[in-house]
Formats: C-alpha cells, structure tokens, sequence
C-alpha cells in the first residue's frame, strides 16, 4: 500500500516539477545559472 501511494505521488510530482524546472530555465537562464 505505501509503495503503491509514493509512486502515485512520485507519478505526479516528478513530471511537474521537470515541467516546472524547464519553463523556469527557458524564461530566466541567466536567473537559474546564478541559482545552481
């Protein structure tokens, strides 16, 4: 049961967060160059 809740959530979250990341990167490179 709690394997099948955190790949339900890691499904969701991942695939957010690198949608995320790379809209942040297209619309502030110099920003996230300074960040990392």
């Amino acid at each position: 049961m709690l394997q099948r809740t955190l790949g339900s959530g890691w499904g969701v979250l991942l695939p957010g967060l690198l949608i995320a990341g790379l809209m942040y990167a297209d619309l502030s490179p110099d920003q996230w160059r300074l960040s990392f």
